[in-house]
């Protein structure tokens, strides 16, 4: 937390009980004040539940915009407010605020908690749920920046009503967003026009810190009302309207559409989708009141229960109410916190809405506890308190820094998740089930995979040790070749090592059966794909995605003469694969040539132009290329394929190596990626991250021989 005053302790008396609040009370300037008077504000103390109607806001302490390109010119010069007739600092952008707004009473949280008693904010941190639920409004305050706000407010306020008359007329599926018949009628002369447009509006989002901030979610899911303010002038954006447009643009085929922009690779793609999920996740129904009535949401609704039953064993309300915690803990993970413990604490208010009537309250905020102790204790609680150890899918290491700073099996929730667990295919296949389908699941019957083939009336073998953990499993395979990670595929020659180590095993993937080429498909999307496991046929996609990305890398990538002959020379990985696999799917080198020579002819002007990779992919016929695009890239980001030594094929992390190991743990529905800790004790084992073992995900691995290696180990 980081709003700073001189003197601030002295404007603090100690709140009368852990429900109390200080308000700030709006002043006037005065007769004698002049335009650069400094706001006038006075604490008051109140009880939550009996005090008058007051604003909350919702902002972000340091600067509203985190680059250079924006219309806010920011300067050395100090701001100051007077509280309780004393000077005070404060950030230019509370100051902005404060000299804008005209509310009587106020509550902001750098004024009205006495942050530097860390027993004080504590307290007020785990009454801040209760506090933005019970404000008559909320204002999400996005500083006076006003980069991309014409054309942010001309999508809302002409384009999405003109949008909203035509749904039923229009075939979003199959119209580009590039060629609407009604562009002209708004004012939108030319494509290169109204691509500025949808970059400005992201670019909207991402220059605002405030859309990033962790605070946010618990702030708009509990407010009973909220507007967004902009700009010196104070411009308010409907919240309606913003939500519309995002869930019309990430629920259709404009998202694809719009990747290819040149945005940002390091922000979360979909803030606003991140302030509903929070919303859906509560479903609660408020009265004309300052009181909630919880009717269908949280972890004791009818879909969440049978979900957190089927996907975590949780057979009990206080097993359900710590798989929500993780739920909202990793919702929030690809947002932002000035302090890393505030990637827990800052959802705290929101879980605890749903806090079962027997249950103590187990997550409270204590800031005198540092990060890397605050991360363990929360991961001990959900690890002791659900009966499968789903947790350990959120760990997604292997790196030497990142053990020195947590043990392996505790997920880094500071960072953003580098990809999606496997269980979240899991929760879609769910949601993707009718009403009647959910009822009729029985017990471990609705999860994707179930490697160890655990039960929900089944706890298995879990042991906290000072910072280890203790559980039981049994190696079953050692890796023996890593390809480089996936997310270079698109990269020269990037995907040639995930060919060569499909090449490298045998023509029939014993494991199932099929010709290793559909091994590999299916291993690079987890062999799940349109709510279907095993995922439908996508050969074709699949082969179409293929010849794609390599007449890119020879049209567009090979201005290096050494990368052009490089990946000329290791094509041959191609015709290997095409000459003896059981049913040949892929291309042979020639006939990539053949492609890309006649590719070459109609392309050669674009060739000249020297375009980004943004503009030059979308350049390249796909056939059905897009289909298998579309899933892999959700899978396979921050994995890599690896064969084992028995010949089998796997994806797992990216920064996984040769001499890893596959573990199967007992408590848990996916194989691990394990690696020796080089410890003494020969049962340290390093946690690197879950695994998909192509024909080993239902049991396969349960051999009579394997338990009888199955032993206790240590997570270290």
């Amino acid at each position: 937390m980081e709003e700073v005053s001189d003197r601030r302790n002295s404007i603090y008396e100690q709140l009368p009980s852990p429900t109390h609040i200080r308000l700030l009370r709006r002043l006037s300037k005065g007769e004698e004040a002049t335009a650069n008077s400094p706001p006038r504000v006075y604490l008051e103390t109140y009880d939550l539940q009996t005090s008058p109607d007051f604003t909350a806001l919702s902002y972000t302490w340091g600067s509203c915009v985190d680059d250079s390109d924006s219309t806010s010119q920011h300067s050395s010069e100090v701001f100051q407010i007077e509280c309780n007739g004393q000077l005070h600092v404060v950030t230019e952008n509370l100051f902005h605020f404060l000299d804008s707004c005209g509310q009587d009473f106020l509550w902001v949280d750098a004024l009205c908690i006495n942050q530097e008693n860390l027993d004080e904010r504590a307290q007020q941190v785990s009454l801040m749920g209760q506090i933005y639920a019970s404000a008559n409004i909320v204002i999400m305050w996005l500083g006076k920046d006003t980069s991309d706000l014409e054309e942010f407010v001309f999508l809302h306020e002409r384009f999405l009503p003109e949008l909203d008359k035509r749904l039923r007329d229009i075939d979003f599926s199959a119209r580009s967003i590039w060629d609407l018949p009604f562009l002209q009628e708004i004012g939108i002369e030319s494509t290169a026009r109204w691509r500025e447009y949808w970059a400005a509006y992201h670019k909207f989002y991402q220059r605002r810190r405030f859309f990033y901030r962790a605070w946010i979610v618990q702030e708009f899911a509990l407010s009973r009302k909220q507007v967004f303010a902009c700009g010196p002038s104070f411009a308010l954006l409907h919240v309606n309207l913003m939500n519309r447009l995002s869930t019309y643009l990430y629920m259709g085929i404009w998202h694809e559409e719009l990747q290819y922009l040149d945005l940002s690779p390091n922000k979360a793609e979909n803030p606003m989708g991140i302030m509903l999920s929070a919303r859906e996740y509560l479903f609660t129904e408020r009265m004309d009141s300052r009181e909630f009535q919880v009717t269908e949401g949280g972890p004791e609704g009818a879909f969440q229960k049978r979900a957190y039953e089927s996907m975590f064993g949780a057979t009990t309300p206080e097993a359900r109410w710590f798989c929500f915690l993780l739920r909202l803990i990793q919702l929030i993970r690809q947002l932002e916190a000035t302090d890393a413990r505030d990637k827990i604490y800052s959802i705290v208010g929101l879980a605890n809405l749903h806090l079962p009537e027997d249950l103590p309250q187990p997550i409270i905020p204590n800031y005198r506890l540092p990060m890397r102790e605050t991360y363990i204790s929360v991961s001990a609680q959900i690890i002791r308190s659900i009966p499968y150890l789903g947790i350990l899918s959120l760990v997604h290491g292997g790196s030497e820094q990142r053990t020195s700073i947590l043990p392996s099996w505790v997920p880094d929730y500071s960072s953003p998740p580098a990809c999606e667990p496997l269980d979240s295919m899991g929760i879609e296949r769910l949601i993707s089930l009718s009403t009647n389908q959910i009822e009729e699941l029985h017990q471990g019957s609705g999860v994707l995979y179930n490697a160890s083939l655990v039960r929900p009336s089944e706890s298995a073998f879990r042991e906290i040790q000072g910072n280890n953990l203790l559980i039981k499993g049994a190696r079953f395979a050692r890796v023996e070749e890593v390809s480089t990670s996936f997310d270079f595929v698109f990269l020269p020659l990037g995907l040639i090592p995930i060919l060569k180590v499909c090449s490298n095993i045998s023509t029939k993937y014993e494991a199932t059966g099929q010709g290793r080429v559909e091994a590999l498909w299916r291993t690079l999307i987890a062999d799940y794909h349109d709510d279907q496991h095993p995922a439908p046929d996508m050969t074709e996609s699949f082969r179409d995605y293929i010849m794609w990305i390599l007449c890119h890398y020879l049209i567009f990538d090979t201005s290096d003469p050494k990368v052009a002959r490089e990946t000329i020379r290791q094509l041959h990985v191609l015709d290997e694969l095409q000459e003896n696999d059981l049913s040949p799917v892929l291309f042979g080198s020639s006939e990539i040539f053949q492609r890309v020579a006649a590719l070459r002819i109609e392309l050669q002007h674009e060739m000249s132009e020297r375009l980004g990779r943004r503009e030059t992919f979308p350049l390249i016929p796909r056939g059905t290329a897009d289909q298998f695009d579309h899933v892999v890239g959700r899978r396979m980001t921050s994995r890599c394929i690896y064969r084992t030594t028995e010949g089998y094929l796997g994806a797992g992390p990216a920064l996984m190596r040769e001499g890893d190991e596959v573990w199967l743990i007992e408590g848990a529905l996916v194989p691990f990626i394990m690696r020796p800790a080089g410890d003494t004790d020969e049962r340290a084992l390093t946690l690197v991250g879950e695994t998909y073992l192509h024909g080993f995900m239902h049991g396969e691995m349960l051999t009579e021989e394997l338990g009888e290696r199955a032993r206790k180990i240590c997570i270290v």
